[in-house]
């Protein structure tokens, strides 16, 4: 196992992917968006961030969200987010998937 599968299942949460008629399961690694507010044209460096209205990534283990298009749901549980995208990386510590999801609320899309 290398070191990318170690973290996310260290850190990881169980979610389940729903693609089309398939749903995959597995632990994924998911934290709301943040940005850096600019000053004066140029970022203004802080200690917080600023949450991106329901947006969060989710970094799972490369087979979770391979086949994963936009629009499929993805649900820790708890929350259920419709994906934006998704790609997969490799490195030396590994292969994983990284993906921007929009959160839902009562049935609809946070925006």
């Amino acid at each position: 196992m290398n070191r990318l599968q170690k973290a996310i299942q260290k850190s990881g949460i169980p979610v389940s992917v729903t693609h089309s008629d398939e749903t995959k399961t597995g632990l994924a690694v998911i934290y709301p968006v943040r940005y850096m507010q600019k000053s004066s044209g140029d970022i203004s460096h802080t200690s917080e961030g600023h949450s991106d209205s329901g947006k969060f990534m989710i970094f799972s283990e490369k087979a979770l969200l391979e086949t994963a298009d936009y629009g499929d749901i993805i649900s820790d549980g708890t929350n259920q987010y419709m994906l934006l995208w998704a790609d997969t990386y490799s490195c030396k510590f590994g292969s994983y998937s990284k993906a921007c999801m929009k959160i839902f609320t009562n049935g609809s899309v946070v925006s």
